[in-house]
C-alpha cells in the first residue's frame, strides 16, 4: 500500500510540473457581431446613396428625357420605378450587404469594413452625375 501511495504522489507531482511547464493554449479571438456600429453606419450611408441615385435616375429618365448609361442598369431602369427599386435596392444594396456578410463569415473582417466604404462613394458620384442637370 505504501508503494501505491508513493507512486500516486510521484505521478501527481510529475503531472503538476508538466502542467506548469506546458505552453498555454492560445485563446480564440473574440468574434464581433455582423451588425455592429460600423456596419450599421456604413449600411445607412450606402442606403442613402442608393436612394439619391435612384431618385436622380428616375428624374433624369422621366422628367428630363435622358437615357440610362449604365449597361447593367439599363434593362431595369427602362421598366419604371419597379425596375429602379429592383436594381438599386435588390441588386446593388442587397448585393453589397450579402457580399459584406460573406466576407464577415469567411473571416475577412478588414475587407468587410472597407467594402461599403468603397461602394457608397460610387453611388454618391452616380447621383451627383445625375443631379448636375437639375
Amino acid at each position: 500500500m505504501k508503494k501505491l501511495v508513493a507512486l500516486m504522489m510521484v505521478l501527481s507531482a510529475g503531472l503538476a510540473a508538466a502542467q506548469t511547464l506546458a505552453p498555454e493554449m492560445p485563446q480564440p479571438k473574440p468574434v464581433h457581431k455582423f451588425f455592429n456600429q460600423s456596419t450599421v453606419i456604413w449600411t445607412g450611408i450606402n442606403f442613402a446613396a442608393q436612394t439619391m441615385d435612384a431618385v436622380s435616375t428616375r428624374h433624369g429618365l422621366d422628367v428630363l428625357g435622358g437615357r440610362e448609361l449604365n449597361p447593367l442598369a439599363r434593362p431595369f431602369e427602362t421598366r419604371g420605378w419597379p425596375g429602379t427599386i429592383t436594381y438599386h435596392y435588390g441588386i446593388n444594396f442587397g448585393g453589397t450587404l450579402a457580399l459584406q456578410y460573406l466576407l464577415h463569415k469567411t473571416g475577412h473582417h478588414k475587407l468587410e469594413k472597407l467594402f461599403p466604404a468603397f461602394v457608397a462613394p460610387q453611388n454618391m458620384a452616380a447621383a451627383a452625375w445625375n443631379f448636375r442637370h437639375w
